[in-house]
C-alpha cells in the first residue's frame, strides 16, 4: 500500500488529478447525506501528537464522508505520558485494527518513521517545519490557481485500496 507524506515530486498531471478528484467529491458534500460507501467497514486513525483544530477535523469529516469508522488518538490522554514510545504506540493503534493512519507530528519526518513501522497507508498531516497542509495548499494556489484540496477524500480511497495512481 502507499503512502501520502509529501507533495514533493508528483507531477502537475498528478497534482490536477488531485485537485479534479476533490472537485468531484465536493458535489458528495452537499447531499442532504454527504457520505458515500467507500470505505465502509474500514478504520481510519488520526494521530495527532500536537494540538490542531481545522486539520483534524477535516480529515475526520473526510473519512466519515467515505463511510469510515474513526479512532482519534490524543498524545495527554495516552501512554505516551508515562513514557511510552512513538513506535509502540503507533503500533497498539495499528492493533487496533486501523486500515489507515493521518499523523501529525511536531518532529520533522516523523510520518515517514512511523510509514516505515506499519503497512497501512499513512497521510501526513504536519511534520514539524518539513510538511504542513497549508505549505502544500500555497504550492497549489500558486501553481494551479485552483481551490486546493491536498488529499481529497477519493485519494484516501485509492490508498487504502493500494492503487493511488499518483504515488
Amino acid at each position: 500500500m502507499n503512502n501520502f507524506l509529501t507533495i514533493e515530486g508528483l507531477t502537475a498531471d498528478d497534482l490536477n488529478g488531485l485537485l479534479d478528484d476533490a472537485d468531484e467529491f465536493v458535489e458528495v458534500l452537499h447531499r442532504p447525506i454527504p457520505k458515500v460507501p467507500a470505505l465502509r467497514g474500514k478504520t481510519v486513525a488520526t494521530m495527532f501528537f500536537e494540538p490542531s483544530t481545522r486539520t483534524k477535523m477535516s480529515f475526520e469529516k473526510a473519512a466519515k464522508a467515505l463511510s469510515a469508522d474513526t479512532m482519534s488518538f490524543s498524545p495527554g490522554t495516552s501512554s505516551l505520558s508515562k513514557g511510552e514510545s512513538l513506535k509502540d504506540t503507533v503500533l497498539t493503534v495499528k492493533a487496533m485494527g486501523t486500515d489507515a493512519m493521518v499523523v501529525r507530528h511536531k518532529a520533522t519526518g516523523a510520518p515517514w518513521r512511523i510509514a516505515e513501522w506499519i503497512e497501512q497507508p499513512v497521510l501526513n498531516a504536519g511534520d514539524g517545519a518539513h510538511q504542513h497542509h497549508q505549505q502544500q495548499n500555497r504550492a497549489l494556489k500558486g501553481s494551479f490557481h485552483r481551490f486546493p484540496a491536498v488529499v481529497p477524500p477519493s485519494s484516501i480511497v485509492n490508498l487504502m485500496n493500494g492503487s493511488c495512481p499518483f504515488l
